[in-house]
């Protein structure tokens, strides 16, 4: 598995890999938003002390937690907390949302 200095380069690399979820920007007016594609809109994404916007929206949690794990470094058996609550791996982000990946209390280092 490649490692990224950068998370913005495994981003780029995703993009031309076609495997970004959302698809190149559209060109728009300056009063046309578009809320998915829109880079100030991204969904705050956090495991642990990393923490980034992505353009993540309408994703489940499961393709999420797939796309951003080299990125964050997400644990498989991190827990996916939406607004602070917990959520099922099918629930769909919504712009609004800030979504956190936690280990439950008493789980640090356990293997």
């Amino acid at each position: 598995m490649e490692t990224f200095q950068d998370p913005q380069e495994h981003i780029e690399q995703q993009k031309k890999q076609h495997y970004w979820p959302i698809g190149k920007p559209k060109k728009k007016k300056s009063n046309d938003a578009d809320p998915i594609l829109d880079s100030d809109l991204g969904i705050q994404v956090s495991c642990g002390i990393s923490s980034a916007s992505f353009q993540v929206a309408g994703q489940d949690i499961n393709s999420t937690r797939n796309l951003l794990t080299p990125v964050l470094n997400i644990e498989p058996d991190a827990v996916a907390l939406v607004n602070g609550k917990e959520v099922k791996s099918d629930y769909i982000l919504k712009i609004s949302d800030r979504l956190e990946f936690v280990k439950r209390a008493g789980e640090k280092g356990r293997d």
